[in-house]
């Protein structure tokens, strides 16, 4: 953005602008970065939850019967039993759910996770090169 010189950059020269519109820029850059973090971030929450589901798929797996707690409220639970644990039902989002046998649940959420990261992965780019542009590299 601060050199002119790049082959088939769309630069600006940072002598030709003011120094409202210099910081107009910068503030641009910093709420960009700012919102990238935060995107990569959620992005790492969402995979914790597919990783935390795939270790509570392993711990169904083969089981007759599965003691469980179930939520009815944030903050209540009863007591249940897991009779069918050879399949699941899973969030595919939107509301939609579809009913899964356990080795085709843990095919999808690694599917997820491998897509999110592919996606983390291109943020956590971009990130680095506002990054760089806020700290003047």
């Amino acid at each position: 953005m601060a050199s002119a010189n790049n082959a088939g950059s769309t630069g600006v020269r940072l002598d030709s602008l003011s120094l409202p519109q210099i910081h107009k820029i910068y503030s641009q850059v910093e709420n960009e970065t700012k919102m990238l973090s935060n995107t990569s971030q959620q992005l790492e929450m969402i995979v914790k939850k597919y990783l935390n589901s795939i270790s509570a798929l392993d711990k169904i797996t083969n089981v007759q019967e599965f003691k469980i707690l179930v939520p009815c409220t944030e903050s209540l639970y009863v007591d249940g039993t897991l009779v069918e644990a050879d399949k699941v039902l899973v969030d595919i989002g939107t509301g939609y759910y579809i009913k899964l046998c356990i080795s085709d649940a843990k095919d999808f959420f690694k599917r997820r996770i491998e897509y999110i990261d592919k996606q983390k992965q291109s943020i956590d780019s971009v990130l680095l090169e506002k990054s760089n542009i806020l700290s003047g590299k």
